[in-house]
């Protein structure tokens, strides 16, 4: 009779195992996005600001409502702003849509 063996994970464990990535495996990946966003941000920091490609969907309507003369002044036409907090371990941005163009990113 033959036997079917089932293979495991590098780290030794079942393939059916849901129980997510070793705390190493965890924290290498933190390491790494950290090291991503800082390299990101030092490169863009070399290249002026006119010419810097907008990278999320509010740069691209800032750009385009300061283009269009009718940015907020508020949000300076992104529509609202980003806002970091870190608890134990964890960062957390989150958005908060401008009051003043009740986050569209115009004037009046």
């Amino acid at each position: 009779m033959n036997t079917l063996a089932i293979p495991t994970s590098a780290f030794g464990r079942d393939r059916n195992d849901e129980s997510g990535p070793e705390r190493d495996e965890t924290s290498s990946r933190q390491r790494l996005g950290s090291l991503l966003r800082r390299m990101t941000a030092e490169a863009d920091a070399r290249i002026p600001a006119e010419r810097r490609a907008p990278r999320t969907a509010a740069e691209r309507r800032a750009r385009i409502n300061r283009a269009a003369g009718r940015a907020c002044r508020a949000c300076e036409g992104a529509g609202g702003t980003v806002t970091e907090t870190s608890a134990a371990g964890v960062t957390r941005r989150s958005w908060h849509s401008c009051q003043s163009c009740k986050g569209t990113g115009t004037s009046g």
